[in-house]
């Protein structure tokens, strides 16, 4: 591999984009699924911001059925052109990975969703036992409830631990008619080894807003989680007001807005993370 690529990739990300975006202008129509051609004439962002109270629900997503990747040696370039998020079925996946990534395992799943069993049939019950409560008043059983919530993250996150399950993505909303312009930032900066591990986008719908996923290595490793952060604002030239991220124990556990377990369906927010780190 040519160790001076990763220099030419920072000068090419980071350099003015003077033409029409990477993946926006007219397409093939080779390749499984995709549409003939697209345009765009704004970059305007038209996703939904999550606001209070939303951003839980936007962290749910729907896994695409049709997973279509990018190739080991094809061009980025080539890569966008061959299919656009927004022209694709909605049970369709897009996927890229870093290049300049080691090979990783998802660690032992198996085990990890077999130990946490008992204890998420056992949370079920104990959340029922404290709704059930005529003892405590209205404040005492919030606490209650905020405590268990509280012990059953930590207990499945170190679950997840023991078992090396520990990778973990950023959620974004995009809108339709932005998505492509979005997700060819996204996956440049995946393919320039500048973001995670790997990046995907899910297909159009119909609803008018698509998912985009940026995946991290560990969400153990908030330092890490915190510049593929960064580096997401940076790609999309924008900040959003609040994006979720979820680990992949999660995501196993079907830890959706509905959940038996009342649980967030994300570990934390990005206003969450930029907080936490401004008061450390």
């Amino acid at each position: 591999m040519n160790f001076i690529a990763p220099l030419t990739n920072v000068f090419r990300y980071t350099a003015p984009r003077i033409a029409i975006p990477r993946g926006v202008g007219k397409l093939s129509t080779k390749g499984p699924g995709c549409a003939g051609s697209f345009s765009t004439s704004s970059r305007a962002w038209s996703e939904k911001v999550a606001t209070e109270g939303e951003t839980e629900r936007l962290a749910d997503e729907v896994e695409g059925e049709n997973l279509i990747c990018w190739q080991d040696g094809e061009d980025v370039e080539d890569f966008l052109t061959r299919c656009a998020p927004s022209r694709m079925n909605g049970k369709s996946r897009i996927a890229i990975k870093n290049p300049w990534d080691i090979e990783r395992s998802e660690g032992n799943v198996e085990s990890a969703l077999k130990m946490l069993e008992t204890p998420l049939l056992e949370a079920i019950s104990d959340w029922n036992t404290i709704v059930a409560d005529d003892t405590l008043n209205k404040s005492a059983k919030s606490l209650k409830k905020i405590e268990h919530r509280e012990n059953l993250k930590d207990l499945i996150l170190t679950t997840a631990a023991q078992n090396e399950v520990v990778s973990g993505k950023w959620i974004i909303h995009a809108g339709s008619n932005t998505v492509d312009f979005q997700w060819s930032r996204i996956a440049t900066g995946t393919y320039d080894g500048l973001l995670g591990t790997k990046a995907e986008v899910l297909g159009n719908n119909g609803m008018g807003i698509q998912v985009i996923f940026v995946f991290t290595p560990d969400f153990r490793d908030l330092k890490d989680v915190k510049r593929v952060l960064d580096g997401v604002q940076k790609a999309l030239q924008w900040k959003p007001r609040s994006i979720a991220y979820k680990p992949l124990i999660y995501s196993l556990l079907k830890i959706t807005t509905e959940n038996p377990y009342h649980l967030r369906p994300a570990i934390f927010t990005s206003r969450e993370l930029e907080e936490t780190e401004t008061e450390e």
